[in-house]
């Protein structure tokens, strides 16, 4: 039975091994990475501050090499990062983290307690973000020394392929008998993670396209026959001397007009309803840009057409014909 002495230097060993392939860029080594579930801090948090009482938290919990932090492009936005000569009790927390336990104070030198254990903040880095919509992993980070126990990562990041399991299998496995190595591509976790909110975003999609057609249709349906209905209004302007041109503005006017009063009323509508939709959205705001110019544009211009294609074959219609009700 290897002392936690000899698991280390071990796995310390291993990583130097990778780092000396060609093909390896980085190496991180931890318990707990982005993709997979991390050790989850028991509940409640109790902190520093004698006013402020237990914080019913579930923070993810990172034990990692220093490495770790330039490998996932984390930063030190106050103190500083972990170092091989920490102890247990140093930690470094995410941005989010410092804000909740500590929002009116700065959080280095802070500390919380975890259990039975108290830790003391020496630094705060930024988010670590991927691509994961998961509610298990929204969780706010902080991060202590890594220390090897029954299970670990190794995560390499590669010039183009990175090496087969093969190449370092076997010095795992002389440094951990019973240990199981397994290769997996982060890409691949990320892929997976993200099928099932990519087909909620198509059907949504789809869903939101066919509201909106439909309302075009409709609309556009509505202020033809609305136009076409003012045939012989139309005869009697060209009787008393409107010409093509002047029809058309008429009738082009009228239908911005109910652009212009229309859409400004259904925008508030909408927004008001969609207010109560929000948590259901992710990274779209109820102001969405591109989301409104969208839908007005396509408002706007179904609107135009539709009083257009009427007023011009009134236009082109003998006045005699238009008084008759004939369209010819």
């Amino acid at each position: 039975m290897k002392t936690p002495a000899e698991f280390r230097s071990a796995a310390l060993r291993i990583e130097e091994q990778l780092r000396s392939l060609p093909e390896v860029r980085g190496v991180a080594m931890s318990m707990g990475r982005p993709g997979r579930k991390p050790v989850q801090a028991a509940r409640p948090i109790e902190v520093d501050v004698a006013s402020t009482g237990p914080f019913d938290l579930s923070l993810d919990h990172y034990r990692v090499r220093p490495s770790f932090f330039e490998f996932y492009g984390l930063r030190a936005l106050r103190g500083r990062l972990l170092r091989n000569e920490d102890a247990a009790d140093a930690v470094v927390v995410s941005e989010r983290m410092a804000t909740l336990l500590w929002p009116e104070a700065d959080s280095i030198g802070r500390s919380f307690r975890r259990s039975s254990i108290r830790y003391r903040v020496v630094g705060v880095v930024s988010e670590l973000t991927f691509p994961s919509l998961g509610s298990r992993l929204e969780g706010p980070e902080f991060y202590s020394a890594f220390e090897p126990q029954e299970f670990f990562f190794f995560q390499l990041r590669c010039r183009t392929e990175c090496p087969p399991v093969s190449v370092f299998n076997d010095a795992v496995l002389e440094a951990f008998p019973a240990s199981r190595v397994e290769s997996v591509r982060l890409e691949d976790e990320f892929a997976a993670e993200l099928i099932q909110p990519r087909r909620t975003a198509v059907a949504g999609l789809m869903f939101g396209s066919l509201a909106l057609l439909t309302v075009a249709a409709g609309l556009f349906s509505v202020l033809s026959f609305a136009v076409g209905e003012r045939r012989q209004e139309f005869g009697l302007r060209a009787a008393l001397g409107a010409g093509p041109a002047t029809l058309r503005s008429v009738v082009i006017t009228q239908a911005a007009r109910i652009v212009v009063i229309g859409v400004p009323v259904g925008a508030f509508i909408g927004w008001s309803t969609l207010r109560g939709l929000s948590a259901l959205w992710y990274d779209v705001t109820v102001l969405d840009p591109a989301a409104w110019l969208l839908t007005v544009g396509v408002i706007g211009i179904v609107s135009l057409a539709g009083a257009w294609g009427p007023s011009r074959s009134a236009a082109r219609t003998s006045p005699l014909n238009l008084l008759r009700g004939d369209s010819r």
